[in-house]
């Protein structure tokens, strides 16, 4: 389940019902309660967000950042903090397919993913959001922005 399903949906809501039925129909294929197996973690797979606003890829990034001089100053930094988002990322993904099932190992490496590509969807919005001609300095208009628009 975790390395081919994945989808995206811009109202949180029906993300976690996509979960949830999803969770549903892989414990209805069990058919002895013995043979069930700890769920998933699905978090990165589906997600909430407007695919259409937002940069899904480094190399988008790369692209956006790219025909302004102040913003590729910061391109470097962001490049690095994408790799090791990545490498988080590797490093879950593989305690989850591997059966490592250390619950305290597992949930300190989801935390330590999310914590990184938290920080960088913040910056990236920061830039995204002055695009938009949203002045970061009014914080209500750059939180109205991330609503209405929610990047990706």
């Amino acid at each position: 389940m975790i390395g081919n399903l994945y989808g995206v949906d811009i109202m949180e809501e029906a993300v976690e019902i996509c979960k949830l039925r999803m969770f549903l129909k892989l414990v209805a294929q069990v058919e002895r309660k013995e043979d069930i197996e700890p769920l998933p973690d699905i978090d990165f797979n589906v997600r909430s967000g407007n695919t259409l606003v937002g940069f899904a890829s480094l190399g988008e990034v790369q692209e956006a950042l790219g025909g302004d001089l102040i913003k590729q100053q910061a391109l470097p930094q962001i490049e690095e903090r994408a790799r090791e988002a990545d490498m988080a990322f590797g490093k879950f993904r593989r305690m989850q397919v591997e059966g490592e099932m250390n619950a305290t190992r597992l949930t300190e490496a989801k935390g330590d993913l999310e914590g990184r590509l938290g920080g960088l969807r913040d910056e990236l919005d920061e830039y995204l959001a002055k695009d938009y001609g949203v002045k970061l300095e009014d914080k209500a208009a750059y939180e109205r922005w991330q609503r209405s628009h929610r990047p990706f």
